[in-house]
């Protein structure tokens, strides 16, 4: 079975995430086209409120404008209503069948891998990782991809009114979305370490709860305190760095709008005292840049929610790049039937680096016989338990079924053969 090295690939969001929602997708671009479209209607309306009603005085036109702006905010507004529904269902569709596909990936991996990662961080993984993720094909891909393409109807009609002062504009914004790139760029390791943090604390807490008989005997309270208390500061600290950050995004938004807006102003009045611009043109000018600005301002706000998106994506892309517990077997010869004996063959085992719980451990158990192994906590009596369910994989070595390579076996044929009394009893919820 091949490894599957990335959930989110450029194939895998084309397969998993486009194509079984192309319908939804389609007529959300439908309704988001129709929408920005119909948010045109204002500034190009106020131009002529200025210029045909105000300066001219032509009561006439009043109106038609009136009518055309009430339509097109009432198209706008139930255009806008449909897609965010439409879209955010599909987005927590999405999440839920998501949810599953880990769950059952994780299911699959490796004894070792529950061995490393606490409850929590795995609870974690599953359930809170992806929910970031909701944004990226919810409603802050719709705020961005509409914003993008008002902005490009707006873009047309700015060259339109006046190309010079588009143009200077239109250097700011990109000058401006630079700066934004290279923010969020580093903001990313920041929300991935804190999902990471966020795992440990609340595996922390979710042993404190299940072990709170052990901590009551041995009078562990202030110590669990202490041990939650430098966690959530190290949550808080995370916290502090990524909030400086956004800060200084939002104060580059409120100079950016500034520097424009002056800009505009500036310029705007020279042109008009020399007659090559009315006083329509100029307003139906700043909203339009208002509306072409958009998409840049709207990544300053909901960016840190994309952020922790990606970041999501890639802590559950690591789930995805681990060998399933199957795929560590490197054949798939059935064992129907154990008609012989198991054997351990120079057998090593290690839960870490360089600290050994199995040294060239050699035995050989016939059909039939039964095996008591005795010896101190710790000695490695359940690791030789684990190994000969196939749960655990030597180090070094090799256990043999009637002379064939567990390794190089079939696991579920091997435990149909198998009947286990675990130590630790195990009560599922619900029954």
């Amino acid at each position: 079975m091949p490894q599957q090295k990335s959930l989110f690939s450029k194939k895998a969001i084309l397969k998993e995430i486009i194509l079984p929602r192309i319908k939804a997708l389609l007529f959300g671009i439908v309704l988001i086209i129709i929408g920005r479209a119909a948010s045109m209607v204002l500034p190009g309306a106020s131009k002529f409120l200025v210029d045909k009603v105000f300066t001219a005085g032509e009561m006439k036109y009043l109106k038609w404008i009136l009518i055309a702006v009430m339509s097109a905010i009432i198209l706008q507004a139930v255009s806008n209503f449909i897609l965010v529904k439409i879209i955010g269902i599909e987005a927590h569709r999405f999440i839920a069948h998501l949810r599953v596909k880990i769950q059952k990936r994780v299911l699959q991996l490796p004894l070792t891998f529950f061995y490393k990662e606490s409850s929590g961080a795995i609870l974690s993984r599953i359930m809170n990782d992806v929910e970031g993720i909701r944004n990226i094909i919810g409603t802050g891909l719709v705020q961005i991809f509409g914003g993008i393409l008002a902005a490009t109807f707006a873009f047309f009609i700015l060259i339109r009114i006046n190309f010079l002062m588009t143009v200077l504009s239109v250097i700011i914004l990109l000058i401006f979305a630079l700066i934004l790139m290279i923010a969020f760029k580093k903001i990313r390791p920041i929300f991935k370490q804190r999902q990471v943090i966020k795992a440990e604390v609340s595996g922390r807490l979710i042993e404190t709860i299940g072990g709170i008989k052990v901590i009551r005997s041995f009078s562990s309270e202030k110590k669990e305190e202490k041990i939650f208390e430098k966690g959530s500061f190290k949550i808080f600290n995370n916290i502090k760095q990524s909030m400086t950050a956004q800060a200084l995004i939002v104060m580059l938004t409120l100079l950016l709008t500034g520097i424009t807006s002056c800009l505009v102003m500036g310029f705007s009045s020279f042109l008009i005292l020399k007659g090559e611009m009315t006083s329509g043109d100029f307003v139906a000018f700043l909203m339009y840049l208002a509306t072409m600005s958009l998409p840049i301002v709207q990544i300053s706000r909901i960016g840190t929610e994309m952020t922790e998106a990606f970041a999501g994506m890639d802590r559950v892309n690591e789930i995805f790049s681990l060998p399933l517990e199957q795929e560590e077997q490197k054949g798939n010869t059935k064992i129907t039937t154990i008609s012989k004996e198991i054997e351990f063959k120079n057998v090593f085992f290690t839960y870490k680096e360089k600290e050994e719980v199995l040294k060239g451990l050699s035995f050989t158990i016939k059909k039939g016989q039964m095996v008591a192994l005795v010896g101190s906590s710790g000695s490695g009596k359940s690791t030789i338990s684990q190994l000969a369910l196939s749960l655990l994989q030597p180090t070094k070595g090799q256990i043999l079924v009637d002379g064939k390579n567990l390794k190089e076996s079939d696991l579920d044929s091997y435990r149909k053969n198998l009947a286990v009394v675990l130590q630790d009893d195990f009560l599922f919820n619900g029954t």
